[in-house]
């Protein structure tokens, strides 16, 4: 095992509440890995909403923050092993790895200690900013269709099936699609500028529509190719407008599943006339609950063999050295909630060497 540290540097906030400007340069101890643990030196990350709300509010992590121990935003993150822990499998030291993590420490940081069941091997094809992208927005699709949906990854079986992906220009609708894709089902994306619009059809949708539009008055432009919806993934918020939108096009029997919003009461009935299956995608539940973490592990793989054989391609839109300035920028750009695609930084262990 090389030699380490006793502190860790990192980019992080020791109060919870301000915006991205709060961010500065910590340390902290170098925790002790747990027996399941594995020592990641980070290489690159890319930058999600769910790091900024943790650092608004803090959530799950509210009552552990501290001037000691500092919250390191950083939820997904790829790098090198340097040290494992005494029950890890499949893994060894030197082996190049991208993982989520929903703790203190995350992976804007030199090092990040985390579950060896919420990473996967890196793909050999991909650069490490190329890997920073997979973990929570193409993991977020393949778990959302395949435990929540129940979307067979049998061509065969889709070949007259049909998905709505409502917001496709953005990370986790630019990853659906190409997954939907490998199912074998027809795709029809939403997005609402020229820039998502352009970017949802370079991501592989075979058809594009505006969500701001009543979604069957869009349907009527494709004379009469796609008439509803087996499937429906929405990764906007769920609202009361948006779901009577959804209950317009969804076909018998159909399958909708929300990753956000539900801050609103929501009348079902349009689901309930359909007989639909309504389903809540929640991707940083099991980390939390520290429940069915191999589940992380056997999806992040598949997704690496899938980019290996060029199944799947990186939606990545913004690639920068890590900084302080850099992330500062990079999360103030999330929360302007525009993005196309990712947002990506590299560099992460020669910023702290």
């Amino acid at each position: 095992m090389q030699s380490l540290p006793k502190k860790n540097k990192a980019i992080g906030v020791t109060a919870f509440g301000g915006g991205a400007e709060t961010l500065k340069e910590v340390e902290f101890d170098l925790p002790e890995l747990a027996s399941t643990e594995i020592l990641v030196e980070n290489h690159a990350l890319s930058l999600n909403p769910l790091d900024t709300k943790l650092r608004k509010y803090g959530l799950w992590l509210t009552d552990k923050i501290s001037e000691s121990t500092p919250f390191v935003p950083g939820c997904e993150g790829v790098g090198k092993i340097v040290a494992i822990g005494s029950d890890v499998k499949n893994f060894k030291e030197g082996d190049l790895v991208f993982y989520t993590y929903q703790g203190l420490y995350g992976s804007a940081a030199k090092y990040t200690a985390v579950d060896y069941r919420q990473a996967a091997h890196a793909p050999k094809s991909l650069e490490a900013t190329e890997t920073a992208c997979i973990t929570t927005v193409f993991g977020t699709a393949l778990e959302t269709f395949s435990e929540h949906m129940g979307i067979p990854f049998d061509p065969s079986a889709n070949a007259s099936k049909t998905i709505l992906i409502i917001g496709g220009g953005g990370g986790v609708g630019s990853a659906a699609i190409q997954i939907a894709k490998i199912a074998g089902l027809t795709v029809v994306a939403t997005a609402s500028r020229p820039e998502t619009e352009k970017f949802a059809w370079k991501m592989g949708a075979d058809y594009v529509i505006n969500h701001k539009n009543p979604f069957s008055e869009e349907l009527k432009k494709f004379d009469g190719e796609v008439k509803g919806f087996d499937y429906v993934f929405n990764t906007a918020d769920m609202t009361q407008d948006s779901f009577k939108k959804i209950g317009d096009v969804l076909n018998v029997f159909g399958v909708v599943a929300g990753i956000a919003g539900f801050q609103e009461p929501i009348s079902i009935g349009a689901g309930f006339s359909k007989r639909a299956v309504v389903a809540f995608g929640n991707f940083s539940l099991k980390a939390r609950l520290r429940q069915r973490l191999e589940t992380y592990n056997q999806h992040f793989e598949t997704l690496a063999k899938w980019f290996d054989e060029k199944r799947l391609i990186p939606n990545i839109s913004i690639t920068k050295p890590f900084s302080k300035e850099a992330l500062i920028e990079g999360y103030n750009k999330v929360e302007e909630r525009t993005m196309v695609g990712k947002y990506v930084l590299k560099d992460v262990n020669k910023y702290f060497a």
